[in-house]
């Protein structure tokens, strides 16, 4: 199953293999099942994710069901809640993405913002519009959020967790976050 936007439908077409050719451009109406939903071995491979890591060569990284589950479920501890509404400004194909946003947010029933790529002012318009409350970022991606914030203020009040790592997120970028998106 993929989920993408309808202008990747040719290309999610030509990337299938075996069962039945089907695209649809949006989902179908929800029916009540005849039949179960199969069960799912928690310990078979659910994705791989790649990566370079810490050794800069890269590599596969398979999860199974379960330790997508229970990431998901770590990261949401004290996050996310279902009143919450998430904003993925990092790739979903990146343990920071999957992992710390979409899926907790998905497991705790929040409603889940998606940015189609990262652009500073789309993501600040949609904290506004969509009065976000959490997201995470790349301390870059951060960098660009404070000074588009700084250049054209909007209205983040809505924000309760931002989260930044992947690498060192200085003390004065800190600061700066802080004054213009907390206003202290």
């Amino acid at each position: 199953l993929c989920f993408s936007e309808p202008a990747l439908a040719p290309l999610a077409e030509q990337a299938r293999r075996g069962g039945r050719p089907e695209v649809v451009s949006e989902l179908p109406a929800l029916r009540t099942l005849s039949a179960p939903l199969p069960e799912i071995d928690p310990g078979k491979p659910a994705l791989i994710l790649y990566t370079s890591g810490t050794t800069a060569r890269p590599k596969g990284v398979t999860h199974t069901h379960y330790t997508l589950f229970e990431s998901a479920r770590l990261w949401a501890r004290g996050l996310v809640g279902p009143d919450d509404t998430v904003l993925s400004i990092t790739q979903m194909a990146h343990a920071s993405g999957l992992n710390a946003v979409l899926l907790p947010g998905l497991q705790q029933g929040a409603t889940v913002t998606l940015l189609r790529t990262f652009d500073a002012g789309e993501a600040l318009d949609m904290i506004e519009r969509f009065r976000c409350t959490y997201t995470l970022a790349l301390p870059a991606m951060l960098q660009f959020l404070v000074e588009e914030q700084a250049r054209r203020p909007r209205d983040v009040s809505s924000l309760r967790k931002v989260l930044a790592g992947g690498d060192t997120v200085p003390a004065a970028l800190q600061r700066r976050f802080r004054e213009l998106f907390d206003g202290d």
